[in-house]
């Protein structure tokens, strides 16, 4: 089967590009023991695994005529490149943030492995579906992954962590206040998301909710990041729990994101 010489080129960046994001994963999980890898896959093999991708998307944009967010291979490959994104802009904004490479990482990683077993081909975009909306839906729901994965990753860390010295309880102070802020970011976007969601549906179906699948797990992500949220500051959540609870949002965000796909017969799943 001939492949067309563009799609070739766009599997050598992609490729690249992975392979960058397992070595960046590989020398985070390292930088426990030596820490000079975390600058090794925080100022090298990530910037480059996301130039990479960059190419790789642009690429396949330009070719195929429309974004790259329609089938399975192409969720997951930019949102590796968004999410790589954002924890590179996270991590030189906020250096408390740098913390959150040794979980975030190796979860980038699986994506991108994830992505070498899916399909490349293209799959039209419906007209119906081609909006304004769409635009700002998907760019939405990629800001709210990326803030909820450094939350998460904090949370997580946070978590696994024991703190005895007294310096490690004001790094931990800070790092809580990190995962609050990145968490009170997600909660912003996905709740852009779910707006600009129901307009783009009502152009695109002519109604603004219809409970799918997507809708539905969509909406339980957004209400268990508003529990967590609120139990923090209205009950005092012990902080472990409410690390945890974060965790618990970035698994239901993974399953609404990526999971839906495999089980939702509707026209509106993620991805076709």
């Amino acid at each position: 089967m001939h492949i067309p010489s563009w799609l070739a080129a766009e599997k050598f960046w992609v490729d690249a590009g992975i392979a960058l994001i397992v070595l960046a994963a590989v020398a985070a999980l390292v930088s426990y023991r030596i820490p000079a890898a975390r600058r090794l896959a925080l100022a090298g093999a990530l910037p480059l695994a996301i130039v990479m991708l960059l190419a790789g998307l642009a690429l396949r944009w330009q070719q195929s005529g429309q974004g790259p967010f329609l089938t399975l291979y192409e969720v997951l490959i930019s949102n590796v490149f968004t999410l790589g994104l954002f924890l590179l802009l996270a991590c030189a904004l906020v250096p408390s943030a740098r913390a959150a490479a040794q979980v975030a990482l190796p979860v980038l990683a699986l994506f991108a492995l994830w992505a070498l077993s899916t399909s490349r081909d293209v799959t039209p975009l419906p007209p119906t579906f081609d909006n304004p909306w769409l635009w700002a839906h998907v760019l939405a729901g990629k800001l709210f992954l990326g803030a909820c994965l450094v939350s998460t990753a904090l949370a997580l860390r946070l978590c696994v962590t024991r703190t005895s010295a007294w310096i490690q309880d004001v790094q931990t102070r800070e790092l809580d206040a990190t995962v609050w802020r990145f968490a009170g970011l997600a909660f912003v976007f996905e709740s852009l998301m779910l707006v600009a969601g129901a307009a783009w549906a009502n152009d695109a179906w002519g109604r603004y909710w219809g409970w799918d699948p997507l809708e539905t797990w969509a909406f339980l992500t957004w209400l268990s990041l508003g529990i967590v949220l609120h139990a923090r500051l209205a009950w005092r959540l012990p902080q472990r729990l409410a690390w945890a609870g974060m965790c618990v949002v970035f698994v239901f965000a993974v399953l609404t994101f990526f999971g839906v796909p495999f089980f939702s017969v509707a026209p509106h799943k993620g991805v076709i």
